[in-house]
């Protein structure tokens, strides 16, 4: 079985694109239609009932996506389900293969400010971009 950080980051990598799913537009269906039928297959029951309803977990979830209360109850959930069927590791792996494989370079910057904060900017950013409380850029130009 691979460490737990690495299986912890793996869900929590799956958890995170969910919620920027839900977020979005509110429904499963988006989250799963990026995935194999095999992948779709084990984590579709996780969330929804047979009749297609969603479970209490992605209710609450669907309603706050960005919750940490509502994110750590999906961690579980799918965690859970890890213990008890251990094979199911491989499914989590590629479900993380398939999210990876979607990111561009620029899509998450993270930006370190004396070394114990954390920024995350999830935005495009082109350009000429100066970080600091001084601007630089007009100070070689000379003006007559």
């Amino acid at each position: 079985m691979e460490p737990l950080t690495t299986t912890t980051a793996m869900v929590t990598t799956v958890v995170g694109y969910l919620a920027k799913k839900l977020e979005s537009n509110k429904q499963f269906q988006s989250f799963t239609s990026d995935f194999s039928d095999a992948v779709v297959k084990w984590i579709k029951p996780l969330f929804l009932r047979k009749d297609e309803t969603p479970r209490d977990v992605l209710a609450n979830f669907q309603e706050k996506p960005n919750d940490e209360k509502c994110q750590n109850e999906v961690k579980a959930l799918i965690e859970q389900e890890l213990k008890v069927n251990e094979d199911r590791l491989l499914l989590l792996r590629e479900m993380v293969d398939t999210i990876e494989s979607k990111k561009t370079n620029d899509e998450q910057i993270l930006i370190h400010i004396k070394d114990s904060e954390k920024f995350v900017i999830n935005s495009r950013i082109s350009g000429d971009v100066v970080f600091g409380d001084k601007d630089t850029s007009n100070e070689n130009k000379k003006t007559n």
